[in-house]
């Protein structure tokens, strides 16, 4: 299992708390300090990490595959824009202290720089309800197409994450899959699925395929273990993500949390050999 490398950029008060923190959680190594103050050294020596006057620095002296995953801002309020946009330019994750910044100009730059994703998303929800689920009394409801169907039982749930996400849809294009339980049951008339593409407000585009007609693994309670009732997967035997997203710098499977780069390689081995840069993030770290 990879240990996500953290990094704490300032020493005063509340970053030796959270360098505390990372060297107590199993799943994340502290790297070092960052803080041009000489008061630092001493701290940063009694975590056992060397301590760096800047990030620069710090990136120049270790190679690029030792570069940390993530950093803790714990900087004085007015530098927390430039220092997180440092980070952000060198491809590493940032928890920033509060507040953003002390200004609402460069906290609104800030969050401009953070708003020009070019990623794709591609999602999935398939699974098969059985017949068990639509039985009266309590089921019988949701074979109705005013009342129920897959778009507003299921689909819902991760609108509402991709919302989270990617922010909000401002286009959405929709084709029906021909129905099946029909065919057996004339009642069932709710939708079973459809594929669909999205645009965000944010400029992400994504597809998406939902569909309770179909056995599969590929959904979110089997991703994740959420639903008791719907059984996990061995994921050494069967993928069991559903969210895939594309970005520039690499691509993120979810829930497993496995991002698939082409980190250290040169341009000659494009297409040659792709390879997880972390794989997988640990369990108590993921999001969902």
């Amino acid at each position: 299992m990879a240990m996500i490398r953290f990094v704490i950029v300032g020493a005063g008060l509340i970053g030796p708390r959270h360098a505390q923190s990372v060297q107590a959680n199993q799943s994340t190594r502290l790297t070092a300090f960052v803080d041009p103050s000489p008061t630092a050294l001493p701290i940063a020596q009694s975590f056992g990490v060397p301590c760096f006057p800047s990030l620069q620095s710090l990136l120049e002296s270790l190679p690029k595959g030792q570069h940390p995953h993530a950093a803790i801002i714990c900087t004085p309020n007015h530098t927390h824009v430039p220092v997180a946009k440092q980070l952000i330019a060198a491809g590493i994750h940032i928890l920033l202290e509060k507040p953003v910044s002390n200004s609402i100009k460069s906290a609104q730059d800030l969050l401009d720089t953070l708003s020009k994703p070019q990623n794709k998303i591609n999602g999935l929800w398939t699974l098969q309800k059985l017949d068990n689920y639509f039985a009266p009394p309590l089921g019988a409801w949701s074979t109705d197409k005013s009342k129920g169907g897959v778009f507003g039982i299921t689909l819902i749930h991760d609108i509402d994450l991709l919302h989270f996400f990617f922010g909000p849809i401002t286009r959405v294009h929709a084709e029906p899959i021909k129905p099946q339980r029909q065919i057996s049951n004339s009642k069932q008339i709710a939708e079973e699925g459809a594929a669909l593409t999205f645009r965000f407000a944010s400029g992400v585009v994504g597809t998406f395929l939902v569909s309770d007609a179909t056995p599969s693994p590929l959904n979110f309670e089997t991703g994740t273990g959420e639903n008791p009732l719907i059984p996990q997967v061995d994921p050494a035997k069967s993928a069991s993500d559903c969210y895939r997203i594309f970005g520039s710098a690499g691509s993120l499977s979810v829930p497993d949390m496995t991002r698939w780069s082409y980190d250290g390689e040169s341009s000659r081995t494009v297409g040659q050999r792709l390879k997880p840069a972390l794989t997988p993030i640990p369990a108590s770290t993921r999001p969902l």
